[in-house]
Parts: structure tokens; sequence; C-alpha cells
């Protein structure tokens, strides 16, 4: 099997609002790496706010939005400047071979700047993967969430180009600890699979696995993605799409059944050492969760308004006789 040539070029992370800058600050440490088998990363913190703590990361690293203090959980607030100044965002943290988009659905920051850059990126062609937390938490956070998700689904119609995400939700229960761990660990997996090391995959296999309409029957939309060992430990039903599989050399590749496209990779035997992960790893598009996942969360928006529309107001303090000084103070 060929070599493939090793890329020139890191995975460019754009971590978008609070959520994905905490996140992504997580994998500072990735920046240079040189270990076998990964591409080291190139994270983008992009934001509206300068109160949110970039720890100690370079000035040439952040994009703050000019002016802006926030969205305050408005997806409204900052719409227009994102989308004013995305050219200039995407000129400063230019596109690379991999380009992984990482924000809440939730927030009024990140919800807004991560839809916008997929939007330009997949107008261009590049390879793209979003990494979205969805949050049910509050009536704003669902509502923010279920229209994020409709970004996706129109950028997808527009531009007749797949939008591949990993869909996480935070749950009120749920540790975020957890959440994150399992973002870095999708980080990590996608580093290798995009390595440039792994025989047998070249650009184009992967070009496609992400195109999937190139090659498959299925059509251009917002379909999910997940990285697993086995296609048994899928999270969601559906049908899969594209599988990806990065395997050892003598490994087995073999899926249990028949799907429309694969392409595997084959990882040296000291690049497999140092992947720290159970090969092989199948990454996995399916079109199985956002038709559920958006009823779901219809329903739980429908909940709160009916709740809403049949609270009572509560009786004013204020009566008809009282008299008040121009300042408003009753005396």
């Amino acid at each position: 099997m060929v070599q493939t040539k090793q890329p020139t070029l890191p995975a460019r992370v754009y971590a978008c609002g609070g959520a994905g800058t905490r996140i992504a600050l997580q994998m500072e440490k990735w920046r240079k790496q040189k270990e076998p088998g990964f591409t080291s990363v190139d994270i983008a913190y992009i934001n509206t706010s300068e109160n949110d703590h970039i720890g100690d990361v370079s000035s040439e690293y952040i994009y703050n939005l000019k002016g802006a203090r926030g969205s305050g959980g408005l997806r409204r607030e900052n719409a227009a400047p994102i989308q004013k100044y995305a050219h200039e965002i995407l000129e400063q943290f230019k596109p690379h071979d991999l380009n992984i988009v990482i924000s809440s659905g939730g927030g009024g920051s990140g919800s807004v700047i991560a839809p916008t850059l997929v939007n330009q990126l997949t107008q261009k062609g590049r390879v793209v993967i979003v990494i979205m937390i969805g949050g049910t938490d509050t009536k704003q956070w669902l509502n923010n969430t279920i229209n994020t998700l409709k970004s996706y689904e129109k950028i997808a119609q527009v531009h007749q180009r797949p939008v591949v995400m990993q869909y996480l939700q935070n749950e009120t229960n749920s540790k975020r600890q957890a959440i994150d761990e399992k973002v870095r660990y999708t980080v990590s997996v996608l580093c290798a699979l995009f390595s440039g090391q792994n025989s047998g995959l070249d650009p184009k296999d992967l070009e496609h696995w992400h195109n999937f309409p190139v090659v498959t029957e299925f059509q251009p939309q917002l379909v999910a993605f997940e990285p697993v060992h086995s296609l048994d430990e899928l999270s969601y039903g559906g049908n899969v799409i594209s599988v990806a599989t990065l395997v050892e050399e003598d490994g087995n590749s073999d899926l249990p059944y028949s799907v429309e496209y694969q392409t595997i990779g084959y990882v040296p035997k000291d690049a497999a050492e140092s992947l720290r992960v159970g090969l092989p790893v199948h990454f996995v598009t399916t079109d199985g969760l956002f038709e559920e996942l958006g009823a779901q969360l219809n329903e739980a928006l429908d909940d709160l308004n009916r709740k809403a529309q049949a609270r009572v107001p509560r009786n004013s303090l204020l009566s008809e006789d009282d008299q008040a000084t121009e300042a408003n103070i009753v005396l």
C-alpha cells in the first residue's frame, strides 16, 4: 500500500462563543504536538465578549467582535456584525484540510458564529465537522438550539453539500466534564484520521466520506457523525451513510453489514501505539438523529409555552388609591 503524503497543515479548530472557547482551551497543549499518527491543531478563538477567559493564549489566536459586549443569550443581538465580519475572520484564520467548528447551540454568540462560519466553509467546498452542544435547561437555550439546528439544515439545502455534526446534549443531571471529554476524544481521533500517515487513505477518500452524495444515493442534509469502535455502539438509529475506518495494518476493518461507502486507512505501527485508543475506529455518518431530535425539542418547547400561557399573573401591590412622587416614590 502507498503511504499518503504528510500534510503541512494542522487541523483548524474554530472555537466559537463561551462554550467553544472553554472546551478548546483544554486542547491548547495539542497546538504544536508532533506525535506519530496525529496532525496538530491550530485553534482560533472567536467570541463577542472580552470577558470570557482565554487563559494564556496569545492574542494572535483570538478574535473578539469589534464593539460587542456579549449576546446575553439572544442570537439576534450580534447576528448582523457576526455575518459582516465572517470573511475577515476566515481571512485571519484561514481554513485547512480539516476544519472543526465547536460551539454550543443554546448560547447567544457561538450559536450564530459557528453556523455563519460553516456557511462560508461549506460554500467554499471545505471539509468541516461541526461539534455542537445542545441544551434544554431553559426555554431560551431550547429555542436557540432548535433554531441553530435549523440553520445548519438550511446551509446544507442551499449549498447542496452535507453538514456533518456530532451533537452532544447537555442535560440538567449530566456533568459538563463528560461532554468535554467526548469533544476532546472526537477531535483527537479526527486528527488521527486526517494525519496523512494512514496507508490507503488519500485526501479524495476523506472528501468523499464527508461529501457523501458524490458516492452514495443519499441527498445533502444535516447528518449525525460519531466515532465508534463498532457500529453496535452508535448512539442513534437510522441509515448508515458513509464510514471512514482506521485500523492497524493487519487489523480487521469489516463491518457487520454492507454500507454504501467505506474508506479504510491502515495505521502504521508506531502511530497505532501513540493513538492510545482501541482500533478499529469507525467514523460514521447517519441520517437517524435529527428528525427525532427535532421532534423532541419542539415538543419540549411547546410544553414550556403551554405552561407559560396557563400561568396566572400575580396581582399588583399597588392600588388605585396609591399616590407617588415624580420620582415614583410611594409615600
